[in-house]
């Protein structure tokens, strides 16, 4: 009889590789939405548990702008669950603060507003009584000091109704309020009053003005007598000798 052969050749590679194939999209066809329910959890678990509880802290930071206690509420005792008890701790902490500075500053005030009154009453009495004698037949002598009593007594009327409003104090302005007045009515107080410190401390005390005699100024004068005044004690109190 006759013998029928038949030769058949196997590539083995591309066999594998078809299985390998055929086994790997199976996984994935598995893995895939396991990967993408993974995906969602962990978006769900850090919305929920870390961004959330922050975007809750900033909130109530910026509503706290309006004053009162900031007192965020979480209910978890995980790290950002002790970040938002430390919190509120601390906010309760400043309220707390706050409550005694503004006690503090209430007591300041009324101290104030009773100080102005015992320290007022006893000054309007001693320029009262310098305008009735400034009245009286005085000498030149006589006047012109008494002249710069009354002016160094206005002056501290003025410093003390500034010290004393305490409103502008709190806002950090001060109103400038302009009057004319001949400069002179400065220089002579300045003469008469630091002409005997410095002969207090043997220091010769010489005042020299380019201001021509009889000009008046429309500015604030307690403002620059104040001025002057300040630098006129630091000079004196800082030189040892000289002029």
């Amino acid at each position: 009889g006759e013998f029928h052969w038949k030769l058949e050749v196997v590539n083995a590679k591309a066999k594998v590789a078809d299985q390998v194939f055929e086994q790997v999209m199976s996984v994935e066809g598995g893995i895939i939405p396991f990967l993408l329910l993974c995906v969602l959890v962990g978006y769900y678990l850090l919305n929920r548990y870390i961004v959330e509880p922050i975007v809750r802290i900033a909130t109530k930071i910026d509503d706290s702008k309006t004053g009162g206690i900031i007192d965020i509420d979480y209910g978890s005792e995980d790290e950002i669950g002790h970040l938002i008890t430390k919190f509120n701790e601390k906010t309760i902490y400043l309220e707390q603060e706050r409550v005694k500075a503004q006690a503090s500053t209430n007591a300041k005030t009324a101290f104030l507003a009773t100080l102005s009154h015992e320290i007022r009453t006893p000054m309007n009495g001693v320029l009262g009584t310098a305008q009735i004698l400034l009245k009286t037949p005085l000498t030149d002598e006589q006047r012109k000091h008494l002249s710069t009593l009354y002016d160094s007594g206005d002056h501290m009327m003025t410093l003390l109704n500034e010290i004393l409003d305490y409103s502008k104090i709190e806002q950090g302005h001060v109103e400038f309020s302009n009057s004319p007045f001949p400069i002179e009515s400065i220089i002579g107080s300045i003469k008469s009053v630091y002409h005997t410190l410095c002969a207090e401390k043997g220091l010769q005390f010489k005042v020299t003005s380019l201001v021509p005699v009889g000009r008046w100024y429309d500015n604030d004068k307690a403002r620059l007598r104040q001025v002057l005044f300040n630098l006129l004690n630091n000079a004196v109190k800082f030189t040892d000798r000289g002029i």
